[in-house]
């Protein structure tokens, strides 16, 4: 049981969850990069038929493209009169809309280039929206897989003596364990029906997880869930069941009838919000079943490395974080957590916070490579020197391709002793 246990479920389907979420990041940054480029074509091709736009600018912010009075003087000469610009709502927090007189010959060729410059802004909200839509998908799998694979190993959980079932029912069973199949089918169904709200519970009451890591997100991962809902089911404008659902003591509340969008910005931190917290979910999850701990060391170690590298040192702190405070797990998977946890605070947010931490632990009796990753993260860049040079020449711990890749040497490579490491090694 344990081996299909450790196959089936925590392996590969985390990795599972984990490629999902990034071949959907890659999906959109690739889309919206080729919306930006026909964008760029269009200006192109219509700058002239966009230059009211420069003096929209100028009138809100005269600093964004510094334009001269003698070129403010020019472009007005190009586009002629009719073209009014009036403020809209405070000065501070509102904006200019442009109206245009009809008997202006370029005003039907400034409409009609807003139009397709509208047309690639419409296409990239629908990318982002169908792409949250898509992620709320992905971790409603996942949660599936989740509790189907605890149910294999802990059955009795969907045991019960008031249930019963109806003739039309037990008609579709040939055994004890296709009944049993049928009440987990329907417990896992009844969850994904339920709020985001509704799913932890049922983590916490069955399953008998703490979470308290997912305290700090949970009002985050509420709004996405709602905003998803608003989005499939009443085109993104918001409705009384989304204001009665907006989770409280979080940003303020859009107003009834206001259409909300997503941007790339909110889809991005949505993703990473739902991946930190459902990865440590199956996380922990697996710590309590109590089997291949140095598996889930290894694979969590695995997946906060790829997170350094792609940037994403929020997901990576939590990923490192768990891990680092996870006892189960042999004493260098910890301490290679902690150190990517530094690395996430360092290069992320939140540094100086604990930097005292750092200049505090002693790795004397530990590995000369911690020794090493020490003096890095707090700049004692010759000492860092020597580590390496003394690692890559009596160690395999460390390798050059290490130097030149791991996230940790990002500020080292910046120096210029590493221009000699590079000549010698």
């Amino acid at each position: 049981m344990e081996a299909i246990w450790k196959k089936s479920m925590f392996t590969e389907q985390l990795n599972a969850f984990s490629e999902n979420l990034n071949n959907l990041r890659d999906f959109v940054t690739t889309v919206s990069s080729f919306l930006d480029e026909k964008n760029q074509e269009v200006i192109k091709n219509n700058a002239e038929n966009f230059l009211p736009l420069l003096l929209l600018t100028h009138k809100l912010d005269p600093d964004i493209l510094g334009l001269n009075d003698e070129d403010i003087s020019k472009i007005e000469k190009k586009i002629g009169t009719g073209f009014n610009f009036e403020l809209i709502g405070e000065e501070e927090k509102g904006g200019m809309r442009i109206t245009v007189e009809r008997h202006n010959p370029n005003s039907k060729k400034f409409s009609e280039a807003m139009k397709m410059h509208k047309a690639t802004h419409d296409k990239k909200l629908t990318l982002y929206g169908n792409s949250l839509i898509s992620l709320v998908s992905s971790v409603e799998w996942f949660l599936a897989q989740l509790i189907h694979e605890y149910c294999k190993k802990y059955p009795n959980i969907v045991a019960s003596k008031e249930k019963q079932f109806s003739l039309n029912e037990l008609v579709l069973f040939d055994t004890v364990e296709d009944a049993r199949n049928y009440l987990i089918e329907k417990m896992v169904e009844s969850v994904l029906r339920g709020s985001v709200q509704d799913w932890l519970d049922f983590l916490e009451s069955k399953l008998k997880l703490s979470m308290g890591y997912v305290n700090e997100y949970k009002s985050h991962l509420i709004e996405v869930t709602q905003r998803r809902n608003l989005l499939v089911h009443n085109g993104g404008v918001v409705n009384r069941i989304y204001l009665s659902n907006y989770p409280k003591n979080y940003h303020k509340p859009p107003k009834l009838g206001d259409r909300i969008e997503v941007s790339f910005e909110y889809l991005n931190k949505a993703i990473s919000t739902f991946e930190r917290c459902f990865v440590l979910i199956a996380a922990e999850l697996w710590k309590n079943v109590g089997v291949d701990n140095e598996e889930r060391g290894d694979l969590l170690l695995e997946l906060s490395y790829k997170h350094l590298l792609s940037g994403r040192y929020e997901v990576a702190e939590s990923i490192s974080k768990f891990s680092a405070n996870d006892k189960s797990l042999e004493e260098s998977s910890q301490l290679y957590a902690k150190v990517n946890f530094w690395i996430s605070k360092k290069y992320g947010d939140g540094f100086e916070n604990i930097r005292q931490n750092i200049e505090k632990e002693d790795f004397s009796a530990k590995s000369r490579l911690f020794i090493l990753a020490k003096n890095i993260l707090l700049s004692n860049f010759n000492e860092a020197l020597k580590d390496i040079e003394y690692l890559l020449d009596h160690s395999d711990e460390l390798t050059f391709d290490d130097v030149k890749i791991w996230p940790l040497f990002k500020e080292f490579r910046e120096q210029e002793i590493y221009g000699g490491l590079l000549e010698k090694y």
